[in-house]
């Protein structure tokens, strides 16, 4: 998105924009590390630990439970 492309989006949708763009940003610094496929699922596990919703949090943590079978459900173990 360019500055012109920006001037036409409405504040509240352009802070969004700009909050998904950060998003992908940090993702793309996780990849870079070479992280396994059972490092990203404890990764969004411990990031949803860390969410003010706790139906979400429950949620998440769930639906990466009943997929993946947990080593162990310790924090200390990442």
């Amino acid at each position: 998105m360019d500055f012109k492309d920006s001037e036409n989006l409405a504040p509240k949708k352009e802070t969004v924009t700009l909050e998904d763009v950060v998003s992908r940003e940090i993702v793309q610094e996780i990849l870079k590390f070479g992280v396994t496929q059972s490092q990203i699922l404890k990764i969004i596990e411990v990031l949803a630990l860390e969410l003010e919703n706790r139906n979400t949090m429950i949620s998440i943590v769930e639906c990466i439970n009943k997929d993946h079978e947990m080593e162990s459900g310790l924090i200390t173990d990442i």
